[in-house]
C-alpha cells in the first residue's frame, strides 16, 4: 500500500510561536506540497485527516487567529479548529473557549465530522457547548465539518487531560490520569488507590457506550 501524503502539525520557534502544517508526498525525499505558519502565538496539537482529502487542524492560540479578518481569543489561551483544502486552502476557522486556558490534546475523525479533546481552566465554556458556563474539566466535542458548529460535548473530572481517537462511526477518548470517583457517562470508575487511566467510547451523538479504569494502587499515568 502506498500512502498518499503524510499530514504534521506543530509549533515552531523564530520571532514567534506559530502554527505550521505541512502535507509531504509518502516517498524518499519527503517533499512538502504545503505548508502554513499562523504569523501569531500559536501551537498545532493535532492533524486528522477527513473525507476529500481535507485536512482538521487543532490548535491552541492567543491573540488572534489565523486569516482574516482577526478572530480575537477569549482571553488567555483558546482552542482553535481550522480546516485545510488538499492544496493547503483555510476553508474553515472556528475558535473556542471560555476565559482561562483552554488546550486541545487530540482531533479524530467521527463519520466526517472532527471531534476534539482536550481541557480548559477555570469557569469556561465547555468549547462552545452553548451550555453556559461550566466548571473545569476536560472535554471532548464534535463539530460539523462544513462550518466548525457545534454537534455535541461531554465534559470530564477536572484535571482529565483527554485525547481521541475514532474507528466505525465511534469515538474512543481516554484521560492521563485520575483520582477518586469518576463517571463519564456509564456509571462511576474508581481508582484503585493513587491515580489510575481511564478509557471510554462514545457513540456519534456523544452518548456513552463503555468505560473501563486500568491501574493499581500505586500512580498510573496514561501516555498517547
Amino acid at each position: 500500500m502506498r500512502l498518499k501524503g503524510i499530514h504534521v502539525a506543530g509549533a515552531f520557534l523564530a520571532w514567534f510561536f506559530a502554527l505550521a502544517i505541512a502535507t509531504c508526498q509518502a516517498h524518499a525525499q519527503l517533499t512538502p506540497t504545503w505548508s502554513r505558519d499562523s504569523a501569531e502565538v500559536g501551537r498545532g496539537k493535532a492533524v486528522a485527516v477527513g473525507a476529500a482529502s481535507n485536512a482538521y487542524v487543532a490548535a491552541s492560540i492567543a491573540g488572534c487567529a489565523y486569516g482574516a479578518p482577526c478572530v480575537p481569543t477569549a482571553n488567555r489561551e483558546d482552542v482553535a479548529l481550522i480546516r485545510y483544502s488538499p492544496t493547503g486552502a483555510q476553508t474553515v476557522l472556528r475558535v473556542m473557549g471560555g476565559p482561562d486556558i483552554d488546550l486541545p490534546y487530540g482531533v479524530a475523525m467521527q463519520q466526517g465530522d472532527p471531534v476534539i479533546g482536550g481541557d480548559f481552566m477555570g469557569f469556561g465554556a465547555m468549547i462552545d457547548s452553548g451550555k453556559g458556563l461550566q466548571p473545569a474539566g476536560g472535554f471532548l466535542g464534535r463539530y460539523a465539518h462544513e462550518n466548525g458548529a457545534h454537534l455535541w460535548s461531554q465534559r470530564f473530572l477536572f484535571g482529565t487531560q483527554v485525547k481521541a481517537g475514532a474507528s466505525n462511526g465511534t469515538v474512543g477518548a481516554g484521560s492521563g490520569q485520575f483520582q477518586g470517583t469518576t463517571n463519564v457517562g456509564c456509571g462511576a470508575l474508581v481508582s484503585a488507590g493513587s491515580t489510575d487511566v481511564w478509557a471510554a467510547v462514545f457513540s456519534e451523538t456523544g452518548s456513552c457506550l463503555w468505560s473501563a479504569r486500568y491501574g493499581g494502587t500505586s500512580a498510573d499515568v496514561g501516555y498517547w
